[in-house]
């Protein structure tokens, strides 16, 4: 990831849940939304960052592994 921004939303207990969402795909970027939950189900933090995206990135593909 090339660049990220963080929100914590407070101490929470052991038992963390990671939610990822490619916000938006363009043609040379990717946009993402990296959500923390505890759990609760609440919103422990949230993350949003960028990542390049060349053709052969494996990360943002939309195929099947």
């Amino acid at each position: 990831m090339r660049t990220a921004q963080s929100q914590r939303r407070g101490p929470r207990r052991p038992g963390l849940t990671f939610e990822d969402v490619v916000d938006r795909r363009g043609r040379t970027m990717g946009f993402l939304t990296i959500t923390v939950l505890d759990r609760d189900g609440r919103i422990a933090a949230k993350s949003h960052g960028t990542m390049p995206v060349d053709g052969s990135s494996r990360f943002l593909d939309d195929t099947p592994a």
